[in-house]
């Protein structure tokens, strides 16, 4: 008498793992690629003596446009500038 699921074929281990490492690969890839886009604060100083700081990111180069488009996000507008003392 067969088994239960003695015609089916089970994947082998080391092709799981290798799709699974291959996922994982992917996203460390993603993460170094936004990894490069840098956020800054600008201060401008004043002539009253305070300064005026624009928080500003790095404008994306074009594999990061095509990540967001294909990812479905959008970078948030930049920052409103505010005055320090």
């Amino acid at each position: 008498m067969p088994t239960p699921g003695a015609g089916r074929q089970r994947p082998k281990v080391g092709t799981f793992a290798l799709a699974l490492l291959g996922r994982i690969n992917l996203a460390l890839t993603i993460i170094e690629a936004f990894a490069t886009i840098q956020m800054v604060d600008v201060h401008l100083p004043t002539t009253d003596g305070r300064h005026l700081v624009l928080p500003r990111y790095t404008k994306p180069r074009k594999e990061h446009e095509l990540l967001l488009h294909l990812l479905g996000m959008i970078l948030p507008a930049q920052s409103a500038p505010r005055l320090s003392s």
